[in-house]
């Protein structure tokens, strides 16, 4: 008689696994990301973040062995000033940009110019003066290269409709030439921006100012928590990895500072030196493609960032395996 009820019973517990399988895969965690080879090539690339393009020995030689094809290259920054936002730590050139790479110009705006521009009513008046320097600054550096722009901003939930008006207006001034923005973690989970195609800056993912942090630039456990759960996000993204280093200074356990990489402590403070592991880098490359499907066949990776004492801690074979995920 059990035995009856049993096999009256395997029917509807088939029926119950196949529907559970089916939940699982229309709400599986994460996104399908788009490819953005469908809107520019696939090249290897890093950041460039200093006030003086300078390119020693070294960095060429980077450049050249690890077959870099772009340079997001910071032009300046956009910050809160009276009347109007204004442009502050522009780059000088006191190098010549490396010939048969593409250059993006990159503009980093803080939040508090995006508030204030906003209410002054003046989103389209920066977008006009952005475009002019830009223009301008690739002209007297003989930077002929560049096909698109990209916009560095860390919106927020009351600044994203700013935000969002600006790169409307900047692409309105440059329709011949892509545009992308860089997207945190935290803003998978919001709409996204009106640009070509966006890059996931992957670092910076837990708290510096907290004691008790082992490394502050990337955790890939932190990453994971971003990635798995449901994302409505679809817009193409590259992704940004950090191979930068810093120094985290506290005092009787609070925070004091951030300081140089070889820069020594006063008396009676702590240091913490964080830099990322090639493994952690490679470890955060597979999570970011089992959540997003962002493999290095259709997506670029970008280092943040082009510098000889940032490079010297990673091999030929390091950097390989990680534009090369």
């Amino acid at each position: 008689m059990k035995q009856g009820r049993i096999l009256l019973l395997v029917p509807l517990l088939l029926a119950v696994a196949a529907l559970a399988a089916t939940f699982r895969c229309v709400h599986a965690p994460g996104t399908h990301i788009p490819p953005t080879t469908d809107i520019h090539p696939r090249k290897n690339a890093v950041y460039y973040w200093k006030t003086t393009f300078r390119l020693n020995d070294k960095e060429r030689e980077f450049l050249r062995r690890e077959k870099v094809g772009r340079i997001y290259l910071r032009m300046f920054d956009v910050a809160a000033a009276t009347p109007m936002a204004v442009p502050n730590a522009t780059v000088t050139f006191a190098s010549h940009v490396p010939e048969g790479v593409d250059i993006v110009p990159t503009v980093f705006i803080t939040v508090e110019a995006l508030q204030q521009t906003a209410e002054e009513n003046k989103i389209d008046v920066l977008a006009e003066k952005m475009v002019k320097r830009i223009t301008a600054m690739c002209s007297w550096n003989d930077i002929e290269n560049w096909n698109e722009i990209q916009l560095d901003c860390d919106w927020t939930e009351s600044t994203r409709d700013a935000f969002y008006m600006l790169c409307k207006e900047v692409k309105k001034r440059v329709p011949d030439k892509l545009l992308s923005s860089t997207i945190r973690l935290h803003q998978l989970q919001q709409e996204a921006p009106p640009v070509d195609y966006g890059v996931l800056m992957v670092y910076n993912t837990d708290r510096f100012d907290d004691y008790t942090t082992e490394n502050s630039i990337l955790n890939s456990e932190t990453v994971e928590t971003y990635l798995n759960r449901d994302l409505g996000f679809s817009l193409p993204l590259d992704i940004a990895l950090p191979v930068f280093q810093w120094n985290i200074i506290f005092r009787n356990n609070r925070f004091v500072r951030i300081a140089r990489p070889f820069e020594e402590p006063d008396s009676g403070e702590e240091v913490r030196h964080e830099q990322v592991p090639a493994s952690e880098l490679i470890k955060t490359m597979e999570l970011l493609n089992r959540y997003l499907h962002t493999d290095s066949a259709r997506h670029s990776t970008i280092l943040y960032h082009l510098d000889s004492t940032n490079i010297d801690n990673y091999s030929h074979e390091d950097i390989k395996g990680i534009y090369n995920h």
